[in-house]
């Protein structure tokens, strides 16, 4: 068991010391599939029913396509081994360039179950969606938003498939309101088809435009024997293994363009560990964090993949994943270089 003090970091309780379980009796391990496919029915009040169809296979092809009460579509988005891409007019239009996370593809377990020991989230009961058996969980905000403690007027009510994890209901209510239902109609862990994720029909490059940030390049692909010599290493365990690399190029709130290497770490399962060095902070509120080695950190929970920040060496490292308590582990692959 790995203790740890916590203390909200741009708000909440301050000075609770709390600990990270090895198991969690109410929400149970699960085995995340390497692909999966899920449609949502999202209903909120005043505005008319939609549909959103979510396909992923682990680690970097997603596609979400959100449809209205018609069948048209709204809006969607696509990550593949190209780049990151959106949906303008029926074509897929670039926004940027190498490997990210799989679009739309939510593993909440991990973050949640660390987030029920920090009395950040607690387990409500069970239900069934599809016919299959899943787990309430409730903390205040949805899936797309960092983990936060809920109250009576702002909570969320998840339930987790017992099998896979994946999200299968979420009610999100706002000030005491009813603001969204979004409950699965169709699931399968059936893989989907490669083909599936080709950016096709394909429209323009938005690069920087879409962004609106001139003078700011796409994320640049790096092979891996191209990687510049950095102040830290990252040395993996655990069957992790260096997958690729990306010159990641964004914009300080002053204007400043900033630069941060990421490294993509895979293991046999498709796992992604993120590890970016440079200019890299979190988003959302953190929480203060003892990592092996003595060192400290803080760590940002999020039902897509959360965030674990530490300095080595006089840098920022950023490492993101789908479980908050490997990144506390996989800290120690970051050493300074020499």
């Amino acid at each position: 068991m790995l203790a740890a003090a916590l203390v909200a970091v741009g708000g909440g309780v301050a000075g609770v010391v709390l600990a990270w379980p090895s198991d969690n009796a109410h929400l149970g391990a699960v085995v995340e599939p390497p692909g999966y496919h899920v449609v949502y029915r999202i209903t909120s009040p005043g505005a008319g029913a939609r549909q959103e169809a979510r396909d992923v296979r682990r680690p970097y092809d997603g596609r979400t396509m959100t449809s209205d009460a018609n069948g048209q579509p709204i809006q969607g988005s696509l990550t593949n081994e190209q780049g990151s891409f959106l949906l303008e007019q029926g074509k897929w239009d670039k926004v940027t360039d190498g490997l990210h996370r799989a679009a739309g593809d939510e593993s909440a377990v991990p973050a949640l179950r660390a987030a029920v020991s920090q009395r950040l989230a607690r387990v409500t009961g069970y239900s069934t969606v599809l016919g299959r058996r899943c787990t309430v969980v409730r903390t205040r905000n949805p899936a797309g938003a960092t983990v936060a403690a809920p109250t009576k007027s702002d909570h969320t009510d998840l339930c987790l498939d017992q099998q896979t994890g994946v999200i299968l209901r979420e009610a999100w209510t706002l000030k005491g309101k009813l603001a969204q239902l979004r409950v699965a109609i169709d699931f399968t862990t059936t893989p989907p088809s490669a083909n599936l994720f080709a950016a096709a029909p394909s429209g323009p490059d938005l690069g920087v435009e879409y962004a609106g940030q001139p003078g700011v390049p796409h994320d640049t692909p790096l092979p891996i024997d191209k990687i510049p010599p950095l102040p830290v290493r990252v040395t993996p365990t655990g069957g992790y293994q260096l997958n690729g690399a990306l010159l990641e190029n964004v914009v300080s709130p002053n204007g400043d363009p900033l630069s941060t290497i990421v490294q993509h770490f895979v293991n046999g399962s498709g796992d992604l560990v993120d590890v970016k060095i440079g200019d890299a902070s979190a988003t959302g509120t953190s929480y203060p964090v003892s990592l092996p080695g003595g060192r400290t950190g803080h760590v940002t929970y999020d039902l897509t993949a959360s965030q674990l920040v530490l300095s080595v060496a006089g840098r920022n490292v950023l490492l993101e994943g789908t479980d908050p308590q490997l990144l506390i582990r996989a800290s120690a692959w970051v050493q300074p270089t020499g």
